[in-house]
């Protein structure tokens, strides 16, 4: 089986157009540090996995007692209910576009908000309201934990888009990077200057950014 990328993943496609399966084969620093993160606390937190493709690590969140919401347009249903009602987990999902949200679709309040490889399949105005309405769900002292695809990883080689501004990012990778990753839909891809801007004006701090060996731009931020 092909490589995908210099951590040794395999190119495992999920359902639909979104890209390759990374989280059902291991898990990374943001994953272990959302996680983590719900271990250290003394309550029940109430988190969203947005964007949860199989849903791997919202179940983890679960498992270790967190109230999740896994959100995702592609269907996982058949694969949650069974594990949310054996397992007795306080675990749902919502098989919904993020740009179609509601707040009855959001656990109140919001204490953690994790979305790995997700945010770059929206345009730039429409990230912008979705952080928007989920900072409005968010308290102080919650927290994103937030993934985007990289300007600067592989993916931003012949990407057309590339000198634009981040506002006017949103186009389909060369046809090469397209099919080794499975991503077959336009995409805006972020510095971390980009994510930070993006997640600061709606009431966040940084606590930690950074970009990955691979070229990714990995956030986490608390609500103030």
């Amino acid at each position: 089986m092909e490589k995908l990328n210099i951590y040794g993943d395999m190119r495992i496609n999920k359902k639909g157009r979104f890209g390759c399966d990374i989280s059902s084969q291991r898990l990374d620093d943001l994953d272990k540090k959302a996680i983590r993160h719900i271990l250290s606390q003394r309550k029940h937190l109430s988190c969203i996995d947005l964007g949860c493709g199989e849903g791997k690590v919202g179940i983890i969140m679960s498992m270790i007692g967190a109230n999740v919401v896994l959100i995702d347009k592609v269907n996982i249903a058949e694969r949650i209910e069974p594990i949310a009602s054996n397992f007795k987990l306080n675990l749902k999902f919502v098989n919904k576009d993020a740009r179609e949200l509601q707040k009855k679709d959001l656990p109140l309040p919001l204490d953690i908000c994790y979305s790995q490889r997700f945010i770059h399949y929206l345009r730039f105005s429409e990230a912008e309201k979705l952080i928007d309405a989920l900072s409005k769900n968010m308290t102080e002292g919650s927290m994103l934990f937030i993934s985007a695809s990289g300007l600067n990883s592989e993916l931003g080689e012949a990407y057309p888009d590339k000198n634009k501004p981040v506002a006017k990012r949103f186009a389909f990778l060369n046809k090469k990077l397209s099919e080794k990753h499975n991503i077959v839909e336009p995409v805006c891809l972020y510095t971390e200057k980009d994510l930070e801007n993006l997640i600061t004006r709606f009431g966040f701090k940084v606590k930690s950014l950074k970009s990955s060996d691979f070229g990714n731009v990995k956030g986490i931020f608390e609500k103030i």
